[in-house]
């Protein structure tokens, strides 16, 4: 139920943060988009974790390309939605959330709270912080590639059987396609701008956010119990070694 809780309360920052972006001079399909990247990076080192991927501080995850495959959305939404138009400064600002998310998830998987949901109420404000001006985004560039730089550094993390890639390429259509469909379908429900669009994005993220935070928190609460861990499921609590 904690985690649960968590799930939403991240849920209420997305949609607060959907409606604060149009004063920002920001899309608010930028917001849609950020989300379901982050989910997707989350997603795939769920993936990783249950080859048996045991991360810490003295290790990086195999295959750092994979995190980077949700960024592809961003260029098909460009294709194929009709309300957007991608500038070199939304690709900075997404491109440079996604390595803050991939940062964030990193560190929450290093201190074992992979499966604790308090780690998503970090996300919006961090895409908050770096929506507000250039420097802040300038500064949230350098602190992921210095992040990036000393992570490379690491060996890498063992997994067993190793990481099959059929694995994650079977997982491709709902990291990098389904959120764009999604999106580019609430163009027609604007009808053209006759309606605010930060109103139609906030509707779609409670319809499909509110399933999917049911979802991921039966997902996690289960895995703990399987995993005969059930502490791992509280709002903000730690797996027990």
């Amino acid at each position: 139920m904690k985690a649960l809780l968590g799930l939403l309360v991240s849920g209420v920052l997305w949609l607060g943060l959907v409606q604060l972006a149009p004063n920002l001079g920001v899309p608010p399909q930028i917001v849609s988009l950020s989300r379901s990247g982050y989910i997707a990076i989350f997603s795939i080192y769920m993936m990783v974790e249950l080859r048996g991927a045991q991360y810490s501080r003295e290790h990086r995850p195999r295959h750092l390309y994979l995190y980077l495959l949700p960024l592809f959305s961003l260029f098909l939404l460009s294709l194929f939605s009709s309300d957007f138009k991608l500038t070199y400064s939304l690709l900075s600002l997404v491109g440079c959330f996604y390595l803050c998310a991939f940062s964030l998830i990193n560190m929450r998987s290093e201190a074992g709270g992979i499966r604790s949901s308090y780690w998503d109420l970090f996300a919006p404000p961090i895409l908050l912080v770096l929506m507000l001006n250039q420097y802040l985004l300038l500064a949230g560039w350098i602190f992921c590639l210095v992040y990036l730089v000393r992570l490379i550094r690491r060996p890498a993390a063992k997994v067993a059987d190793d990481l099959h890639l059929d694995a994650i390429v079977v997982q491709l259509p709902s990291i990098c396609i389904a959120p764009v469909v999604l999106i580019a379908l609430r163009d027609v429900f604007s009808g053209g701008g006759m309606i605010d669009r930060a109103h139609v994005e906030s509707f779609g993220l409670v319809v499909n956010g509110g399933g999917a935070a049911v979802w991921t928190a039966i997902v996690m609460r289960q895995t703990c119990r399987s995993a005969g861990r059930h502490s791992c499921c509280g709002w903000g609590a730690l797996p027990v070694p």
